[in-house]
């Protein structure tokens, strides 16, 4: 048996309640995140949607059966302009068809 140095991964924490429920534009305050940069407010929205999608799924876990079908979507609208993301966890064969 061979040892091996590379470090185990840090458990990841939890995303805050907040990112996955509050405002938009509270939770690009506390990232310190520009609310007029377009780039800023995209980074933001997927952000809360990363943090729904936990919700979703409860415990994160990689390798876990049950994330297979959890999905999320998310749509900011503000003046003439919208944007919607959404996520969904597929296979990796399912993935590598195209199946987003």
């Amino acid at each position: 048996m061979t040892h091996d140095p590379t470090p185990a991964a840090p458990a990841r924490r939890r995303l805050p309640d907040y990112a996955a429920t509050g405002p938009l534009h509270l939770l690009m305050s506390s990232m310190g995140l520009n609310v007029d940069d377009p780039v800023d407010v995209l980074l933001a929205a997927a952000y809360q949607l990363a943090a729904r999608l936990e919700r979703r799924i409860g415990q994160w876990d990689a390798e876990g059966p049950r994330l297979v079908g959890a999905h999320a979507s998310y749509r900011l609208t503000a003046g003439p302009c919208s944007v919607h993301l959404a996520a969904r966890v597929g296979t990796y064969t399912e993935l590598q068809g195209g199946a987003l």
